[in-house]
This record gives structure tokens, sequence and C-alpha cells, in this order.
């Protein structure tokens, strides 16, 4: 083995580089750019929590106990936000303006300042596994020293150690116990793996098309433009509607995963995501003259949509320029229409999901036009 043939090949490799800008950016700031976003978005995720509290008592201790449950609260930085009834506390949990519910009432604070076990009737959305467990850790805390204090304050003498911890019965306005973790995150993993595996396999198989002159030959035909792109649309969907049903397929059969809402508009939500990755893909790879300039568009389409769709924050959780940024990606659509059918049980014809498929299906033609102009460019 000799040293300097070694070097004559590692010589090549940079010219190889040196010779493509667009490789030695997405060398530089590929990672970079990754390190920062998912900084900035881990540093500065911060999500308001708000508390109804219904307060149906009529007694001294139970008013006195309801504000010092205010008070116990408000040192957590949680918003309080006071109802008239439970039913109005459970609606405010599907408007979106509380996470969670905590009703306060006579026989509850007297049971706690007569040291019995008492069971206090709380609610969380149901639709954030982690930020439910949390809330109701707070809330507990918050309802097992709040009697006491009021007892403490309102007579000056020590009350009866309450018999045991207090019990939550809760509700789920969504989900329920039986939801775990993976039954809450399979929304975001269904559209990403949708959306991962038909635009991978577009983008190599579309430029490998074009590396063979395939395109060219194919656009000496009478055949359109248009006609082209949804011929390819067609053929590269076909295997998308496989590759979702297989996903799907693992999913309910194999993990046997949670869903409250209609296996037919979940089939059809992460059908349209992956038909919005091909048209992409498709996009991106007119542009791209070779394999490794395919390879590139891969990480820099992906890691964003990884970051920013929901996948992995909360999109409501992430700074107010990374939300923006946010609308801007279609898997944040997509992940938002699947939470909707897949952990609230929500139809096809709901606002919520209506709003988040038509995003989708508007981005898939805009990127299937836009590809068919681009190709007149690259190929006329």
């Amino acid at each position: 083995m000799r040293l300097a043939r070694v070097l004559r090949v590692a010589q090549r490799i940079g010219t190889v580089l040196y010779r493509d800008p667009r490789a030695l950016w997405v060398l530089l700031l590929l990672p970079v750019g990754t390190l920062l976003l998912v900084g900035y978005a881990m540093r500065n995720t911060e999500k308001d929590v708000t508390v109804a509290l219904v307060v149906p008592g009529e007694e001294w201790y139970t008013r006195d106990t309801a504000a010092y449950i205010e008070e116990s609260l408000d040192s957590d930085d949680i918003g309080i936000i006071r109802v008239p009834s439970r039913e109005a506390a459970e609606q405010a949990l599907r408007d979106g303006r509380a996470e969670g519910f905590l009703v306060i009432d006579d026989a509850l604070a007297r049971g706690v300042l007569g040291g019995e076990r008492q069971t206090v009737a709380v609610g969380v959305r149901g639709d954030d596994r982690n930020g439910n467990r949390a809330l109701l850790m707070v809330m507990g805390r918050a309802v097992s020293t709040a009697p006491l204090k009021a007892f403490r304050a309102a007579t000056g003498a020590e009350p009866l150690p309450p018999e045991g911890p207090i019990e939550f019965d809760t509700t789920y306005v969504y989900g329920g116990e039986e939801y775990d973790a993976l039954d809450h995150v399979i929304p975001a993993l269904l559209a990403f793996s949708a959306f991962l595996s038909i635009f991978t396999v577009s983008v190599v198989s579309f430029t490998y098309e074009r590396i063979l002159h395939t395109l060219e030959r194919l656009m000496a035909t009478v055949l359109r433009r248009t006609e082209l792109m949804l011929g390819y649309m067609l053929g590269y969907g076909a295997v998308a509607l496989m590759q979702v049903g297989v996903i799907l397929a693992v999913a309910f059969l194999v993990l046997r995963v949670h869903h409250a809402g209609n296996v037919g508009v979940i089939f059809l939500l992460t059908v349209a995501t992956a038909l919005t990755a091909l048209n992409l893909a498709i996009l991106l790879s007119a542009s791209a003259r070779t394999e490794a300039q395919a390879g590139q568009m891969l990480p820099l389409v992906l890691i964003p949509q990884l970051i920013l769709s929901g996948v992995l924050f909360p999109l409501e959780s992430l700074p107010g320029a990374l939300q923006i940024v946010a609308r801007f990606l279609p898997m944040t659509y997509s992940v938002a229409a699947l939470r909707e059918v897949m952990i609230k049980g929500h139809g096809l014809l709901d606002p919520g999901v209506v709003v988040n498929l038509v995003a989708l299906l508007a981005f898939a033609a805009f990127f299937i036009v836009l590809a068919t102009r681009t190709l007149k460019r690259e190929i006329a």
C-alpha cells in the first residue's frame, strides 16, 4: 500500500466537494442549523396552562379553600378561570381555554377538615400525556394543603391530619387512562413515517430518471408536461397507498394503538400526507442534477419538519417566530389533523380536520403545479 495513492484518492474527494458548492453549504450549515433550531425550540418551549375552577359550595371554608388553591396554582405559574359548573369546565377544555378543571364543593372542604379521606373531581384534556400528569400532580398538591391553610387562618387551630391522600375522580375530555405514551405520539409518528418513506423513495427514483435521460425521451414524445407529471404522481401514488396501508396495519394490528376516530379518515389523512410528500419530492428532484444533490435535499426538508411540525414539540409551545415557520410546513397540518381524529375522535367534517386536510391538499397541488413549470425550464 502506497500513501501517495491514498492521498490522491482523498484529494479527488476534496476536489469533487470543492466543485459542488451546494454540498459544502449543506455540510457546514446543516449541523449548525439543526443544533440552533433544536436548542432555540427547547430552551424557549413554554406553554401557558390554565385551570378552570368550579366552586359550587357556599360555606366559608369552601370559599377560603378555593382562594388558597388559586394562590397555590398561581405560584406555579398556572392561570385560573372561574366557571359556574362542571359542564362549563369541560366545555372550556374542549374550547382550548383551559387544560384542566377542579371542583371544590362543601363536602370536599368539610371532609378534609374533619380528617376524612376525600375524592375530588378533576379533569384534564387528555391530549398531552406528560402535560396531563404534571398538571394532576400540581392540582393534587394544591387541594391537599388548601383546606388546612384555610382552617388554620380562620381559627388559629391546627386541624386534624387527613386520613390518607386525596384521591382523584379524573375525567378525560379526550383519550383516557388507557392511552399510553405511544397512543399520544402515534399521530405524529404516522405522519412522519408516511412523509419520510415516500419523500425519500420519490426523490431518489425521480432523480435517477433524470440521470438516465428517461424524462428527456418521454418529453420528446406526444406527452404533455402536465400529463407526464400527473402520470408520475399516479405511479408513485400507488406505491404511497401500499406504504400507508403497511404503516397503518403495523400501528393498529401489531402495536394495537388506541384511536378514538374512524380508521378510514385516518387512512385518508395519511394518504394526503404521502401525496404531499410525493409532489414535493417531484418538485425538488426537478432541480437535482445528480443523486448526491438529491441526497442533500433529504435532511434539508425532513429535519425542519421533524422539529417544528409538532412531532417533537407541541406547536403552541414553540416560540412565536418558529410557529410562523411551522405554518409553512405541510407536516404541521398532517400531525394536527391526525391528532384531531385519533385522540379527540373528530370526524372528517369537523372544522379542525377539514381545515388541515384542505391545507395538505393545497400544498400538494401547489407543489405539482410548480414542478411542472420547473420541468419546462430545466428540460425545454
